[in-house]
């Protein structure tokens, strides 16, 4: 994940759909699952085969809604709805392409290095109002 690219070994991730829609994924039991939400006004058919992830699923899941920037409101459940790739891609026509994807630039980004630090960069910050060291 920190080289930002994907592998067959990765427990979650993105596809990027006829090389413009890019919908993360995560790995439960071997198959690839993507949110659901990402899928609205197509959801009727889809959610007759959906499931729910949740703990380690989740949060891999959550980690790549937070790379993409996604509104925290649409995956701050305990458990979110989802639904297989390969069921997603049987609602597509013949010839569309489904490739494995790392945004360039996330929206979780190391933070500039401070004078203090060894120029590593931070990954943490202090919460508004904590003096600061």
């Amino acid at each position: 994940l920190v080289l930002k690219r994907s592998n067959a070994s990765d427990r979650c991730g993105f596809f990027r759909i006829n090389g413009e829609s890019v919908v993360p994924y995560t790995v439960k039991d071997g198959v690839k699952y993507v949110p659901l939400f990402y899928f609205e006004g197509e959801t009727d058919h889809l959610k007759l085969k959906s499931e729910t992830v949740s703990q380690w699923d989740l949060a891999y899941l959550k980690f790549c809604c937070k790379v993409q920037g996604i509104r925290n409101e649409l995956f701050s459940n305990e458990i979110c709805a989802v639904v297989s790739l390969d069921e997603v891609k049987g609602h597509f026509p013949n010839g569309t392409t489904f490739e494995d994807y790392w945004p360039a630039k996330g929206s979780i980004e190391a933070l500039p290095a401070t004078r203090g630090s060894a120029g590593a960069g931070n990954w943490t910050q202090k919460p508004a109002g904590q003096p600061s060291s």
